[in-house]
């Protein structure tokens, strides 16, 4: 991977969810890499969506309470140093992984590059 391409960060509710190229780029066997988050293209308040499926379920647990309406996400142990999860300007310096779980209730989602 190129040294150019950084971290992606998702903001959801109170955490921003970052993962790495490694886990957001696709390299096909002709050579091409893809991005692998789209943006959706619908009208509406969903205009503002992005679909990141298996590039960030795979990374990040997720636990659906639908008698609350909120989800729990945290780092699956296999991605641990891998992706990381932390509170909105307070991203660890040597980007140290942490450990959180924190309920999500209907927040606006926000794309941001980490630096």
């Amino acid at each position: 991977m190129s040294e150019k391409v950084k971290p992606v960060g998702f903001q959801m509710s109170d955490y921003v969810f970052e993962i790495n190229p490694e886990q957001y780029l696709y390299k096909s066997d002709e050579g091409k890499c893809y991005f692998v988050i789209h943006k959706c293209r619908l009208p509406g308040k969903n205009k503002n969506l992005f679909l990141i499926g298996d590039a960030f379920l795979r990374h990040f647990y997720s636990v659906y309470d639908f008698d609350k309406d909120q989800v729990g996400i945290g780092v699956n142990l296999h991605s641990q140093g891998k992706v990381s999860m932390y509170k909105p300007g307070e991203r660890p310096k040597d980007n140290a992984k942490t450990e959180i779980e924190e309920s999500m209730n209907d927040g606006e989602t926000q794309i941001q590059t980490a630096e």
